[in-house]
């Protein structure tokens, strides 16, 4: 069973509006040194502990004037993905008495057989799914595309995460690199791949411990070129 709603269902795509009260860039958009687009989480404050729980966290994505196609999708890439690597509890989540009785039959929280309980250690999940049941054909992409990867942790005291890519590296920072250290709770990175390998690859949380608890996932990169106008 997983986070519902699936937790990155819903992108952002926006440019800053407002110039910043200093010289330099905007306060929200992309630094000298980024790409064209970058990752801004968005959760709930209300009861950030049963919202985000219960799904509602998010990815904004904001570009530099001119960044952004008519399709919203930057210029410079082919492809893009969004991947939350987050581990959720839906004993705290708001949608706990709807998923008791949808599952159980039952909208109480004990029964004649003692307490109901989801899993109590939480589900490590990329994009809400776990054990590879993320769908392959949504990290998708064809041979020399030019791929743009928006990675972000969820908010509790277990979300330090390392996502690894078998098949393929990224660059971040202007280092090329197979790994991506989400290293504090809703930590943000931006990192581009040129599709070079053609396969089925793995795709997971380096962390032994979320990696064996089911956070993993699979990209595919098929024997294609792009296809062109």
């Amino acid at each position: 069973m997983t986070a519902r709603p699936e937790p990155t269902n819903r992108t952002i795509r926006c440019r800053p509006a407002v110039p910043s009260p200093t010289p330099g860039p905007y306060p929200s958009g992309p630094g000298p040194g980024d790409p064209s687009t970058i990752l801004w989480a968005y959760h709930s404050h209300t009861h950030e502990w049963r919202d985000v729980n219960a799904g509602l966290i998010g990815p904004i994505i904001i570009g530099r004037r001119g960044a952004f196609g008519p399709d919203g999708t930057p210029h410079d890439v082919d492809r893009e993905f969004v991947t939350l690597f987050g581990v959720f509890d839906e004993n705290e989540s708001r949608y706990t008495p709807d998923n008791l009785r949808t599952y159980t039959g039952d909208t109480l929280r004990t029964n004649d057989r003692g307490q109901i309980l989801f899993p109590p250690a939480g589900m490590t999940t990329i994009n809400g799914l776990t054990f590879g049941t993320l769908p392959v054909e949504s990290l998708t992409m064809r041979l020399g595309e030019r791929v743009r990867w928006y990675l972000f942790g969820a908010t509790t005291a277990n979300d330090f995460h390392s996502p690894h890519w078998h098949g393929g590296t990224v660059l971040i920072d202007q280092k090329r690199t197979d790994l991506v250290n989400l290293a504090v709770p809703l930590m943000m990175v931006t990192a581009d791949m040129v599709a070079d390998a053609p396969g089925i690859w793995m795709f997971h949380c380096h962390v032994a411990e979320h990696m064996a608890s089911g956070m993993t996932s699979r990209f595919q990169i098929l024997d294609e070129a792009p296809s062109t106008p």
